[in-house]
């Protein structure tokens, strides 16, 4: 496990000690959650730009945001962007699968 040092305000530093203790966690812990969750949405929302952008397929933006592709798709729907799945797509996704 590596080790991150960082700088946040007086007032951010009171928030995490506080949302810590309120659930009986280590700064630590929380600090983790919050990255994880903070990297896991930037993901996402990077992956959706690029998919939306037609710069990657449905399926290299699930793997970018690093959730299966039928979430992906569920994503997608759920936000209204038009699905943008070509022949060449598919022959792409089908190499993927089954090499």
């Amino acid at each position: 496990m590596g080790v991150l040092s960082s700088r946040v305000s007086d007032r951010m530093n009171k928030r995490i000690e506080e949302f810590a203790k309120s659930e009986s966690l280590k700064k630590s812990e929380v600090l983790r959650k919050i990255m994880e969750r903070g990297l896991r949405e930037l993901e996402l929302e990077r992956a959706i730009k690029l998919y939306r952008e037609g710069k990657v397929t449905l399926w290299k933006a699930a793997e970018i945001a690093d959730v299966s592709l039928w979430e992906m798709m569920e994503v997608v729907r759920e936000r209204k962007i038009p699905l943008k799945y070509t022949a060449k797509d598919a022959e792409e996704d089908l190499e993927r699968v089954f090499g």
